[in-house]
């Protein structure tokens, strides 16, 4: 068998020598496959890089050709940077407020020692600036004044707290004008709220001419000097000495605290005296909450009531029977030639105008001046008030944006608590029809059952 392929093989030869020597690149061809040189670059093509080419072009159009994929990511994206902005703007506000506590000379278990231990009367502390032997005393002798005043002679209980509160006032220590101190120390007195703030009244309220006469106003001037040594002394909570100022929306109605971090600061006692009294001629309809709106009438406006009537007074009868909002609104328009005290709101059903002064008494047709003036005359723009009365300031000190000791979290609390109980007892009174049924239904069970 071996002879035979030998014969074979020996007969296909000289064809397949034939076949060789007649293409020699097919030799190259394999020996350059076979052995390929490092120095020699690979054949490109113009074939050869289309494809390349393809490949870069269809990333750009990618995003055309996944509209939703690019929506879901940039939905995503977007929430993940505003809780970013807001987790920044969060931490910036409490550090601002560990730096106002930092700065506090007392905090609030001090206060309570010294108010518990002393059982200073507010009463004593209303009677310093009359005592005093000088407007203007050092930190030793208001010591000594509050010591003979209240204490018999003797020092005060936790006395070192009480001196720090006196050197953060203004002049301190060489010369504290003694009624804001007795301001600054009306904390510690063993009386409520009401009768603290009375006790600050007395002694820095403007006393009319008779002897012995308690101050009815208290000036603009003494206000700010009582707020002023409130926020020194550390009387504020330091959540509400924080302003973060509110840059609205952008042209689209985003808000810009969305994407933005607002500017964040401290409330100066110069800014909150101007925005306590500008809320004392704005009126109700600028301090109200933002986005409250006035209740619709419960009827419709009737024909004659629109502003037709504008030319005429309303008359006693029908100023009577209109309907009263019972609350007013934050956006009322700016009418012209209104008389003082009335405001224009408008029924969001119908659009109609109606017009609320003062008193709460609405009417549908627009009120007029007795003596209109002409149209170029120009009024005169409200003045801010320079002096307030008792019950004026002490809304302000305990109104949310003071909140003096913190007395806004325990009156919120008490309206709570009592809404709770007005809602307990509607619910005893007229339960809801499932409790109803309930009752029903376990009635009848016991009833089967014996």
């Amino acid at each position: 068998m071996l002879r035979h392929g030998r014969q074979q093989l020996q007969r296909q030869w000289p064809r397949l020598s034939t076949t060789v020597a007649a293409s020699p690149s097919s030799t190259a061809t394999v020996a350059s496959t076979s052995a390929p040189s490092a120095s020699t670059p690979p054949p490109t093509s113009a074939a050869g890089a289309a494809p390349n080419a393809e490949e870069d072009a269809s990333w750009l159009t990618w995003p055309a050709r996944n509209p939703l994929t690019c929506l879901f990511f940039t939905v995503v994206g977007t929430w993940v940077y505003s809780l970013w902005v807001s987790n920044k703007a969060n931490k910036l506000k409490d550090a601002t407020e560990e730096t106002i506590r930092g700065r506090e000379p007392v905090n609030e278990d001090e206060v309570l020692d010294l108010r518990s231990f002393n059982e200073v009367e507010s009463s004593a502390i209303a009677t310093l600036p009359d005592k005093a032997s000088a407007k203007r005393l050092s930190i030793p002798e208001l010591l000594a004044l509050l010591r003979r005043t209240v204490g018999g002679g003797a020092p005060l209980k936790d006395e070192y707290a009480l001196e720090r509160m006196l050197m953060s006032l203004p002049g301190a220590p060489d010369a504290v004008e003694v009624r804001v101190a007795a301001a600054a120390i009306a904390v510690i007195s063993v009386g409520n709220t009401a009768e603290r703030l009375e006790a600050i009244f007395h002694v820095l309220g403007e006393r009319p001419a008779a002897m012995g006469a308690a101050p009815e106003r208290l000036s603009s001037e003494a206000l700010l000097q009582v707020l002023q040594a409130l926020l020194l002394t550390g009387q504020v909570p330091a959540e509400k000495r924080v302003y973060v100022h509110d840059e609205g929306k952008n042209e689209i109605g985003l808000a810009k605290s969305w994407y933005q971090i607002p500017p964040i600061r401290e409330w100066s006692a110069d800014e909150w005296r101007d925005v306590l009294l500008r809320g004392q001629y704005v009126g109700a309809a600028a301090n109200a909450p933002q986005g409250a709106r006035p209740r619709p009438p419960p009827e419709a406006p009737p024909a004659e009531a629109s502003t037709e009537g504008a030319e005429s007074a309303a008359p006693a009868t029908a100023a009577a029977a209109a309907p009263a909002p019972a609350a007013l609104g934050t956006t009322p328009s700016a009418p012209a030639a209104l008389p003082a005290g009335w405001q224009e709101f408008f029924e969001p059903a119908s659009g109609k105008p109606y017009y609320v002064d003062s008193s709460g008494e609405g009417t549908w047709r627009r009120p007029v001046l007795a003596c209109a003036p002409s149209m170029d005359a120009t009024a005169a723009p409200p003045q801010r008030p320079e002096s307030v009365d008792l019950a004026q300031f002490c809304e302000m000190l305990t109104s949310e944006l003071v909140c003096v000791w913190g007395e806004c979290y325990r009156v919120a609390e008490r309206k709570r608590l009592a809404k709770q109980r007005e809602e307990d007892e509607e619910y005893r009174r007229n339960p809801p029809w499932y409790a109803r049924a309930w009752s029903a239904a376990k009635g009848m069970v016991g009833r089967e059952a014996a």
